[in-house]
Order: structure tokens, then sequence, then C-alpha cells
């Protein structure tokens, strides 16, 4: 390895001590990650009240679709399990 292939001094000082914490980090993002794409309700949730600035009729949209969309989910399962 030549001199310039190497990591400046003070970004090598810098990693020494937070390693853990780059790697709490990306295993935290990891997992948020796949409960994102487990319940994606949660992150459309979020991004919906982020661009709308908070604006309650979102969040009254959304506890009103959640469950009518939750039970249909059960119910065509159960169709589809009976029917297989």
């Amino acid at each position: 390895m030549t001199d310039s292939e190497t990591v400046p001094a003070p970004i090598a000082d810098l990693t020494k001590g937070i390693w853990w914490w780059v790697l709490i980090r990306g295993i935290l993002a990891i997992a948020f990650g796949i409960i994102a794409l487990i319940n994606p309700g949660s992150a459309i949730l979020a991004f919906a009240n982020s661009t709308s600035r908070f604006d309650e009729r979102v969040a009254l949209g959304y506890a009103l679709v959640y469950p009518v969309a939750m039970v249909t989910k059960i119910v065509i399962t159960q169709i589809l399990t009976i029917v297989a």
C-alpha cells in the first residue's frame, strides 16, 4: 500500500472510537427496512404525514381505511385457503 492509498490520520482516529456506532446504525437501518417491507402501511402513513405537514385528514383517512383493508386481507386469505 502506498502513501496515497492510506486513510488520513484524522479520519482514522475518528473511526477508531465510533466503529461500533456505525455498526449499530447499519443493523438498525436493515431492521427498519425489513419492517417497512413487511408492513408498508406505516411507511406510507409517515410519508403522507410529512408531505401534508401532518394534516389531520390524512390520519383520519388512514384510520378509516386500515381496518377495512386488514379485514379484507383476512377474508381473502380464508377464501383462498378454502378454495385451494
